[in-house]
């Protein structure tokens, strides 16, 4: 669960990824740099509105660039396996 910064008045967005078998990636500020044509649906909801859902096509591949915690502009590519 979550909720949006803009949503509260904040335009910064932090994003952490904490995979099973390694370090939690942590990206500020990320961008989808480039995505695939190729989607995949499903349905998804809003916490602002419980009970709206919708099917929501998702790229099957993005590329993200973001900054670190380091400062460093980092590039990332994130696939559906």
């Amino acid at each position: 669960m979550g909720i949006a910064a803009p949503q509260i008045g904040i335009a910064r967005a932090v994003v952490v990824l904490p995979p099973d078998d390694a370090p939690a990636v942590i990206m500020l500020n990320p961008r989808i740099a480039d995505c695939s044509e190729e989607t995949h649906e499903q349905y998804e909801g809003c916490l602002s509105f419980f009970d709206v859902r919708g099917l929501v096509p998702r790229p099957l591949k993005i590329t993200v660039e973001a900054t670190a915690l380091t400062g460093e502009i980092t590039t990332t590519v994130f696939e559906r396996s």
